[in-house]
């Protein structure tokens, strides 16, 4: 990582952050909680598109490629969590601020359309979610300083008092799952009377809302956890990360049962999952219903290393501090 262009230079920079705008599409709440962290660290926020005029206006000129860096004001800089197919959100602080990025959402098949949005934003410090893809793009632009800030959840969100033998849903597969490790358990639970979540085909979610959601993590035993390595392995192109929901059901006091991405063990420092048997998947997960009890002190001990390396609070600390180094302050 070659930080010498700008330590050499510091940058004496206050920084801001654009708002993420709450939706409901899937992502946003772990980006808005990601500003919930930087506002309560003492970085104020603005809203960069507070009209659907401006957003519009941002997607036309996204889609000509006419967002670009042309000047930066002295002395500001503006954090934002970014996915490369919303480069409209930029709009119009692009034009005249320097933006540090977050990268969510950063796989191979787009990396070509990153190294452009990078070089037409004249971006000088990046962050990326992926530690594979973070290496990527210090390789290709050494006078950009790449860090690994990997995803993170908000622990104070989640409910997680409930043991896990007084649940009620055995196995929720939430969100991506792995059709073969899907196709294999799904008769033997439905045989043996387990209540089995999952979205059916041609349904959009399991529930309609994010209370629905927060009720359903806090009423589930297992939760089914791959990394898009093996559950998309194609537009993974073979980069293997920790998303939001590992922390979220580790959060909720969930067993995670699945793999453990190799940057979730060297965070936590151990293994918080429990390996699937894929020659027995069935019979696996049903020997540790049967044993639900035994797998309690483990949930309680991945939450309450969640809350000490896996929250936003505890990732905006490392940015800032990281940012400091450079001249960047609150």
């Amino acid at each position: 990582m070659n930080t010498g262009a700008l330590s050499g230079n510091p940058a004496n920079k206050k920084l801001w952050f654009l708002r993420e705008i709450y939706t409901d599409r899937p992502g946003s709440q772990t980006k808005h909680a990601f500003n919930r962290s930087l506002e309560e660290a003492g970085i104020r926020g603005i809203h960069h598109q507070p009209s659907s005029r401006i957003t519009t206006v941002g997607m036309y000129l996204d889609h000509r490629d006419l967002l670009r860096n042309f000047f930066q004001i002295p002395g500001h800089a503006f954090i934002i969590a970014l996915e490369w197919h919303y480069e409209e959100r930029l709009f119009p602080i692009c034009f005249f601020g320097e933006v540090v990025p977050l990268c969510f959402d950063c796989w191979p098949k787009d990396y070509k359309l990153l190294l452009a949005l990078f070089r037409r934003h004249r971006i000088r410090i990046a962050f990326f979610t992926a530690r594979q893809s973070c290496e990527y793009f210090q390789q290709q632009l050494p006078d950009m300083v790449c860090f690994w800030l990997p995803e993170a959840g908000d622990p104070a969100e989640y409910r997680y008092h409930r043991p896990l033998r007084e649940r009620t849903i055995d196995v929720l597969e939430l969100g991506r799952r792995s059709e073969q490790f899907h196709d294999a358990i799904r008769e033997q639970l439905s045989q043996a009377g387990y209540v089995h979540s999952f979205r059916a085909d041609g349904e959009r979610r399991i529930f309609p809302t994010r209370s629905d959601l927060m009720e359903a993590w806090a009423d589930t035993k297992i939760s089914i956890c791959f990394p898009k390595t093996m559950t998309d392995p194609v537009r993974s192109g073979g980069v293997e990360t920790v998303t939001f929901r590992y922390f979220e059901s580790m959060a909720s006091c969930c067993l995670i049962v699945g793999h453990c991405p190799a940057e979730l063990e060297g965070l936590f420092g151990y293994n918080p999952v429990v390996e699937v048997d894929m020659d027995n998947p069935a019979g696996q997960l049903l020997s540790v219903l049967d044993n639900i009890d035994s797998y309690q002190s483990l949930v309680e001990k991945n939450r309450r290393r969640m809350i000490e390396v896996g929250s936003w609070d505890v990732r905006v600390q490392t940015m800032l501090s990281t940012l400091s180094t450079l001249g960047y302050h609150v």
